[in-house]
């Protein structure tokens, strides 16, 4: 856009509304389905709205009654984080059942950034959590199958419950090892007679937590390797399901965290179930499985186990002392989570750990 053509003065509401690349579709927790049949697009208008300078974007904002920051201090925000990308932090601050979606009165400018910078620290915290654990769950899975069935045990597929889904699996694990750069890949390939595929130890440290997590999920339950990764993890045959939907969960999350998508407040699509005979070290009611609350126990307690020597638990207990209240409700954190035995400092819990806890199984 020219600046002959760029609008002088403030942009109006109206215009904003006509104009910005706003859609309450941004605050939907599902995503954007693009693929829709012919019939579904009958009716619907074509997106033409046109791109906006940074002056327009941000006096859009002031008009619409964000307070606290200069317009110019305002552009230099918006020239390095999206104004669409924001619109998942601005949206709990207006109200967006006026077609305007004014800002409610009061509203600061540093409201919507403070919850933009914790939500990035989240972001960061639980992507490197997680991390640690795929790693070792990665571990566990090769090395008590590979012991057991040996080093091509993936490519057997009686171990597993569904013909379908080892073809699927065992398809997408050779995928992602063919378009390895790793240097051991090509060393294996270099040195080694290649119409045997690689053992499971290699192949696996080319694979995503993704596939890591269906592979295991395939395995037949009765499987003693498999009870033996179950136990690692502090989990029995009977809650082998739980273990799955944790993994899934994380999985889940690693991807939001992955793509620095907005985390705190989210409503989660794909969810944990929770075992009715809980860990030791835990809290005294299921959290709400769709948000980021729930994903933190879960973490807390599989790097308790994997990662002992990482204060995560330390690091997420300083985060959310920093947090408001409000941050706190979107997120699902009860009102005593600082009293919870899984969130207690080690001389405290030694001294309320309550060793038989029991909820009942969400599903």
């Amino acid at each position: 856009m020219s600046k002959k053509a760029l609008t002088k003065g403030a942009v109006t509401a109206k215009q904003g509304t006509n104009r910005t690349p706003q859609a309450s579709s941004q605050c939907s927790n599902s995503g954007v389905n693009l693929s829709c049949d012919l019939s579904e697009m009958v009716d619907k208008p074509k997106y033409n709205k046109p791109a906006l300078s940074l002056r327009e974007l941000a006096e859009l904002l002031l008009s619409r009654g964000v307070e606290g920051i200069e317009v110019c201090d305002l552009e230099q925000r918006l020239r390095f984080v999206n104004y669409y990308r924001l619109r998942g932090y601005t949206y709990p601050y207006q109200d967006n059942a006026q077609e305007d979606a004014p800002f409610k009165s009061g509203t600061k400018w540093q409201y919507i950034w403070n919850d933009y910078c914790f939500d990035q620290d989240l972001r960061m915290l639980m992507f490197d959590g997680i991390s640690r654990y795929e790693i070792a769950l990665r571990s566990a899975v090769t090395l008590e199958l590979s012991e057991n069935y040996g080093a091509q045990w993936y490519e057997q597929k009686d171990l597993f419950e569904s013909e379908k889904h080892f073809d699927e699996n065992l398809k997408e694990l050779i995928g992602l090892w063919n378009r390895s750069q790793e240097e051991f890949k090509s060393h294996y390939e270099n040195n080694y007679d290649n119409s045997q595929k690689p053992p499971a130890w290699m192949l696996f440290e080319t694979a995503t937590m993704g596939i890591v997590s269906k592979v295991f999920s395939s395995l037949k339950c009765g499987l003693n390797a498999k009870k033996r990764v179950l136990k690692v993890f502090g989990f029995n045959r009977s809650q082998s399901g739980v273990f799955t939907s944790w993994n899934h969960h994380l999985n889940y999350i690693r991807n939001i965290c992955a793509h620095h998508a907005r985390l705190f407040s989210r409503t989660f699509t794909i969810t944990p179930t929770f075992c009715k005979n809980c860990p030791s070290v835990w809290v005294s009611k299921v959290p709400e499985k769709n948000r980021v609350y729930a994903s933190i126990c879960i973490l807390v307690h599989l790097l308790s186990i994997c990662s002992p020597e990482y204060p995560f638990k330390m690091k997420i207990r300083e985060l959310l002392l920093r947090t408001s209240e409000k941050q706190r409700e979107m997120m699902g954190v009860p009102e005593d989570w600082m009293e919870q035995a899984l969130f207690m400092e080690e001389e405290m819990l030694q001294l309320n750990v309550n060793p038989g806890i029991e909820n009942e199984v969400e599903r």
